[in-house]
């Protein structure tokens, strides 16, 4: 008699379900740690490599595109082609990227190198939506909680050992060793995780794969290019509405089809409508601190009055309380996920987001306030994010437990997106006399009330929220299937 070669989560005894665990929380960290380790390197691989500022630009913009696709992409494929491949790829684009880095000689295999980093970007949703099949229904608090804290920490370590090694290694040196110890990861992840039968039966057609990755990819690049091009110049427009009317004609085609990469027909519950809304909201206010407090920091005071003059290393070691406090938050969300309650958590979050934005606003001349302004920061975030992502998966069943994940990633990454360029232009609007170029002071006041004014949006999307859960008004989720839950300890 053949031993059939699936096997279900009620199957694996503790050491194997501890392990599969171990496996795909240490994916979630390297990955984290690389894609926050290249912003601090980005000047370094311009000046080893001899770029131009467009050239370097592009490093990060490739990255970001893939990172756009995968978030969608992968989390899917792990509903419908099973979790042990979905989560295999994102290990192995994050070897072979670091690899291509480091051993590059041309400025196409830097773009290749840092397309595989972009595909390990979809490192946390499809964890999570791994953790919440194998762990079972009673434990998305914790999966959501976990895999957060695993990747905050992750990222705290990545930018502080990309300032660090900044000027202290080789760039092939280091991303040698950044591949191998990816690779180590894609192993141990392959040998881990049991093959398990897809959740939904059906297949991911090429064509819609294809058209998924053309449209997010022609607006991100649009939005991305914006100020470099001008938003009224043919070529922003003409990017930008092919991809809107690609996309079109993309979500037009997926409602037809049986197994489609986001279901729409899902959108008609509450919660996942509400909670993607909250998303778009949110990116933007995020990216923004991550491009505002580097430049505040690390601005010399001989330029201009706020400036502090510090270090890539100094400015990673202020931020790294984000991270640290954002692991707490996370934990709390979680337990509120557990009890039914995460877009209260998560209104919570966008409170203390938003008045973290405030304090910095007015609170940004020296070091301590700015640790202040991040602890809040990372406070916020975890309980938002954290109370973000157990909303969504909250609203549907553990089938669409991928597609949850990154249809709200997808809504964060476009946020994000549109970040830097709001921020970019506010900060262009004045300069510093004498240097052109450096924003004024004021112009970074305006920057964070502006965010404070995204994160009253998010507050208000979780509020309506609970305020149809509240009145009970249906459809607000979708019926979850029934099962025997296994607990993450």
């Amino acid at each position: 008699m053949t031993t059939h070669p699936f096997v279900t989560p009620s199957q694996l005894s503790p050491q194997r379900r501890a392990a599969v665990l171990v496996a795909l929380l240490l994916m979630t960290f390297v990955a984290s740690a690389n894609a926050s380790a290249i912003a601090p390197l980005l000047p370094t691989i311009g000046t080893t490599f001899h770029l131009s500022i467009a050239q370097t630009g592009w490093i990060f913009t490739s990255m970001f595109l893939a990172g756009g696709v995968s978030t969608v992409l992968l989390p899917r494929a792990g509903d419908v082609l099973g979790d042990k491949l979905a989560a295999a790829i994102c290990p192995i684009g994050l070897t072979a990227g670091c690899a291509m880095i480091g051993l590059a000689d041309a400025f196409p295999l830097l773009i290749l190198g840092a397309v595989g980093l972009g595909l390990a970007g979809a490192a946390s949703p499809v964890v999570m939506a791994s953790i919440r099949r194998i762990a079972g229904e009673g434990e998305i608090g914790r999966a959501v909680a976990v895999t957060m804290a695993v990747g905050l920490a992750g990222g705290a370590v990545g930018q502080v050992l990309g300032g660090w090694a900044v000027g202290r290694f080789s760039l092939s040196s280091y991303f040698v060793v950044l591949a191998v110890i990816a690779l180590v990861v894609s192993v141990t992840v392959f040998v881990a995780l049991p093959t398990m039968r897809a959740s939904e039966r059906g297949h991911l057609g090429s064509i819609s794969v294809l058209l998924l990755a053309v449209w997010i990819v022609a607006i991100l690049y649009g939005i991305s290019k914006g100020t470099e091009w001008g938003w009224t110049d043919a070529k922003t427009i003409g990017t930008t509405g092919a991809g809107l009317a690609i996309a079109a004609l993309w979500a037009i085609r997926e409602r037809r089809l049986e197994t489609p990469v986001i279901d729409f027909s899902l959108f008609t519950y509450g919660r996942l409508r509400i909670t993607v809304l909250a998303a778009l909201a949110l990116g933007l206010p995020t990216s923004g601190l991550a491009l505002l407090l580097p430049m505040i920091t690390q601005t010399s005071p001989a330029v201009a009055p706020y400036g502090l003059g510090k270090t890539a290393l100094t400015t990673a070691l202020i931020m790294l309380p984000y991270a640290l406090c954002g692991a707490v938050g996370t934990s709390v969300a979680g337990k509120a996920t557990a009890k039914g309650r995460p877009l209260t958590v998560a209104a919570i979050g966008a409170v203390a987001h938003g008045g973290a934005a405030t304090w910095l606003a007015f609170m940004h001349g020296s070091v301590g306030q700015l640790v202040t302004g991040t602890v809040i920061y990372g406070v916020g975030a975890g309980l938002v994010t954290g109370g973000l992502y157990g909303s969504v998966q909250k609203a549907v069943e553990p089938k669409h437990a991928g597609m949850a994940a990154g249809t709200l990633s997808l809504a964060l990454t476009f946020s994000a997106a549109i970040g830097p360029v709001v921020f970019t232009t506010l900060l262009g609007r004045q300069s510093v006399p004498k240097f052109p170029g450096v924003p004024t002071d004021a112009m970074f006041t305006q920057a964070f009330l502006v965010s404070t004014c995204f994160e009253l949006l998010v507050l208000a999307a979780c509020l309506t929220g609970l305020r149809q859960e509240r009145r009970g008004d249906l459809p607000f989720r979708a019926p979850e299937e029934s099962g025997k839950a296994l607990t993450l300890s």
